[in-house]
């Protein structure tokens, strides 16, 4: 991989895009949680292998103690909003006293970082199509995070 491609994953319907951290259903953003999507992402890149608690709890939560329910919380959410196979098997499985193991197949894939309809800028495209951009009187909320994008740089400037 250059510095003009990224990897993407592709399972079931969805895309990840870990640079753009955004979740893609059928065209649509899929809104998660930022722990959450960390959680998928690393379900996702060491798919077919069991990942023990431990495992997840020092990537997920590294130089910080959190309780094991804070995984089983995200994990939890993680299989209402994807939903169950075709032949209603959760994406993601428990294996007792061990951890989780996603197995769903997926497709890893580079793609340029500038190619129409590889990113962000696409999802956004498509999703402003069906959508208005005015909210009138509505607050933002957390789901809308995917919205706020772009001052990644800023944002670490200031910290």
């Amino acid at each position: 991989m250059n510095d003009h491609t990224r990897v993407v994953y592709e399972f079931a319907g969805f895309r990840l895009d870990p640079v753009a951290r955004i979740l893609v259903r059928s065209g649509e953003p899929v809104a998660l949680a930022p722990k959450e999507f960390d959680t998928l992402l690393f379900l996702l890149e060491n798919r077919g292998r069991v990942l023990e608690k431990d495992e997840f709890m020092s990537a997920l939560w590294p130089d910080t103690f959190v309780e094991e329910s804070n995984l089983a919380q995200h994990i939890f959410v993680l299989r209402r909003i994807l939903g169950d196979d075709q032949n209603g098997n959760s994406f993601i499985q428990t294996v007792p006293r061990r951890g989780y193991k996603f197995i769903v197949p997926v497709t890893q894939f580079e793609i340029s970082s500038g190619a129409p309809g590889s990113g962000q800028s696409f999802v956004l495209a498509e999703y402003w199509r069906r959508h208005s951009p005015f909210r009138g009187l509505r607050a933002f909320e957390p789901d809308d995070a995917w919205l706020f994008f772009g001052r990644e740089a800023d944002t670490f400037d200031l910290v």
